[in-house]
């Protein structure tokens, strides 16, 4: 009976793999994937000041940027390190790759940060081009599934476009783009929200944002299944976690501390999430309909960050310096069974969990 009960509880462990950085330095940081049951790795980046690590939708891929005698470059390469190349690039800044749904596309940000744009590369063509009109300040792209932007566009009672027709008609037929934009208020630089196409830039109207005037805006975080668009504000006085849907925004984190970092759980019902509300950077999940928080991985002597989910779930991989130096650490979603994933003789961050092929 006890070996029988050993043997469920094993089972039930986390499995798949990890993609994460590593290195003694920032200089020599490396891209590699583990194993989460054996615990093998697999050195699959170029290992110059790579960053960080993102899966292909199918979890065949990994997608970062990497250093180059030019410049950075994205660089992609299967999950063993098989059949890596570096992408073609016109501009030498290029960071921050983003797959799109069907895993045929990747967006990035390139250039300087008084010139940034968002470009488009097609895997398939070998060939990139830019997005936004040719409209500069744009950076950290994510795709918004055709359902999701026209969803997310349309008022909710009257079932009219809340945009300009013109640029729902320059929709790509199954994709466009939300990316955060440095705009100049009375020479004050702040962050917005725009939505972006091949030839188009346009800001996110104002009924979508939770209040109107100057707030600064980062990271959304779009979740097809629910329709909605998680993102930063300081809307309110600090750093919180909105939530737009066509129901309205609202403030999802609402806390008199800072937080930030929201990551969709894979059912979209669940977000994950870096706070200093406990005096210590830690990881929390907030429930989407109920705005209830939980603590996931919170030490009153350390802080931890940077949350990944696994594809099932049920469990949380991040990072935190608890033993040291900061390495990969994963727990259930209730903050129990935590275990050190990687040793703290080097520098761990940016874990990314592979999805199920």
């Amino acid at each position: 009976m006890v070996g029988l009960i050993f043997c469920v509880m094993a089972s039930a462990g986390p499995t798949g793999q990890i993609a994460y950085l590593s290195g003694a330095t920032e200089a020599d940081r490396r891209a590699v994937v583990m194993d989460v049951a054996s615990r093998t790795l697999s050195e699959v980046g170029p290992g110059k000041r790579d960053g960080a690590p993102r899966w292909s939708p199918d979890g065949y891929w990994l997608a970062f940027d990497t250093e180059t005698a030019k410049g950075r470059a994205i660089y992609i390469v299967r999950e063993d390190g098989s059949e890596g190349r570096q992408l073609r690039h016109s501009r030498p800044m290029n960071r921050d790759p983003v797959w799109s749904p069907d895993g045929s596309r990747i967006a990035y940000t390139t250039g300087t940060a008084s010139d940034r744009q968002i470009f488009v590369y097609n895997v398939a063509s070998d060939r990139e081009e830019v997005w936004g009109g040719g409209r500069t300040r744009l950076m950290t792209p994510a795709w918004l599934a055709r359902d999701l932007l026209v969803s997310l566009l349309t008022d909710e009672d009257s079932n009219v476009s809340v945009v300009n027709p013109i640029f729902a008609e320059d929709l790509d037929e199954s994709v466009g783009l939300v990316a955060i934009g440095l705009t100049e208020t009375d020479g004050t630089l702040t962050s917005d929200l725009f939505l972006v196409t091949a030839t188009e830039t346009v800001a996110m109207p104002e009924r979508v944002l939770a209040s109107q005037g100057t707030y600064a805006e980062w990271r959304p975080t779009p979740a097809r299944r629910h329709q909605a668009i998680a993102y930063e504000s300081d809307d309110g006085g600090d750093r919180e976690i909105f939530l737009y849907s066509r129901k309205g925004t609202w403030d999802l984190t609402n806390h008199r501390a800072a937080d930030w970092n929201p990551v969709w759980a894979p059912n979209n019902d669940w977000l994950a999430f870096e706070s200093f509300r406990s005096g210590r950077r830690g990881v929390y999940r907030v429930h989407l309909e109920t705005a209830r928080v939980y603590p996931v991985a919170v030490e009153a002597r350390a802080s931890s960050w940077w949350p990944t989910w696994s594809p099932d779930g049920k469990w949380i991989a991040f990072v935190s310096d608890r033993r040291g130096n900061p390495s990969v650490f994963i727990t259930d979603v209730n903050g129990r069974n935590t275990t050190q994933l990687t040793e703290d003789v080097s520098i761990d961050g940016a874990p990314a969990w592979r999805p199920d092929p």
